[in-house]
């Protein structure tokens, strides 16, 4: 399975050509392309039926399509048009139970594309099921949060400029099942006021600190700010460099701990910055989907793993 996920998601209509060609070549680390909000219902068909074309002769890494609803009357043909098309994978939006995904990789494994599954959660039933979802097959990815159908359903009413506070226990509820689910990561609910780069810088800022690994966006100019705040600086990664090498040089001394500028390293303090290190990677790619035995069990500790704690 894939271990880090692309930061900047970038949503583009499927049915504008031009701008499907803008966001291939742009910075965004992953593209969807939309076959679902963006999309007025008379032009579901042709946008389906472009994809092909759109897509033919590309060699760009970690492109997703947002397909339709798994209720909705296009779900099913929006898989099958798919079929060669060279994808990661998709995302399903208002995923609200397991079953849901269960069906929806079963109709992918008869096409030939892309098999990676990210869940959008954007309702309550989505959020309540979120273990579930996690768990429910080996193709799913990341789960991804989305605040606007959330936020309409129960309730918030000053959605999207309102205090960020409504969405804590979504948020972590997200990230929490991606963990147990030993997922590649969890994905955040991208910002729309996109002429505001405040806006997005401060929700970027939360949902890192939250433990998201990336964040979906709907403007080619919110890209840089997520790309910019979900990838280590020069200085974070030189200090995690350093801790990870002064805790292997403990350990080849039969240590379990160390210090670096004062503070104390541990088996947990050096796996979070080797995670770091990792995380400053400059190709992403996903691939295309799940060729192994499902995800789940406990996360990999490298340290750990290589040099078990001297007993005491």
């Amino acid at each position: 399975m894939a271990r880090l996920l692309p930061r900047s998601w970038l949503f583009v209509p499927g049915d504008r050509a031009d701008r499907v060609e803008k966001a291939l070549a742009s910075s965004a680390e992953a593209v969807i392309i939309d076959f679902e909000d963006s999309i007025p219902r008379d032009a579901k068909l042709a946008t389906r039926a472009g994809l092909r074309g759109i897509m033919k002769g590309s060699t760009r890494q970690n492109v997703f399509v947002r397909l339709n609803e798994a209720t909705s009357e296009w779900f099913k043909d929006d898989v099958q048009a798919l079929d060669g098309v060279n994808l990661a994978g998709v995302l399903l939006p208002m995923t609200n139970s397991a079953d849901e995904v269960r069906t929806l990789a079963e109709l992918l494994q008869r096409v030939d594309t892309g098999q990676w599954i990210v869940p959008l959660l954007e309702s309550a039933s989505g959020i309540y099921f979120a273990r579930e979802i996690a768990q429910c097959s080996p193709q799913v990815l990341a789960l991804a949060f989305g605040a606007g159908d959330y936020s309409l359903e129960v309730g918030i009413p000053k959605w999207p400029v309102g205090e960020q506070l409504a969405f804590l226990v979504p948020r972590v509820t997200v990230i929490i099942a991606s963990r147990v689910a030993n997922l590649a990561g969890a994905l955040d609910t991208p910002t729309p006021t996109f002429r505001d780069p405040d806006s997005v810088r401060d929700q970027s800022l939360l949902a890192a600190s939250l433990g998201f690994q990336g964040k979906l966006a709907i403007h080619p100019n919110q890209v840089e700010t997520i790309n910019s705040i979900f990838r280590p600086d020069a200085a974070a990664l030189k200090y995690a460099q350093r801790v990870v090498a002064a805790f292997e040089a403990a350990l080849a001394e039969g240590r379990a701990s160390t210090s670096v500028d004062g503070k104390v390293v541990t088996h947990t303090i050096a796996e979070q910055s080797a995670g770091v290190i990792e995380r400053a990677s400059d190709n992403i790619d996903v691939g295309r989907g799940p060729t192994t035995s499902p995800p789940g069990g406990e996360p990999v500790n490298r340290f750990k793993a290589r040099h078990p704690a001297p007993r005491q």
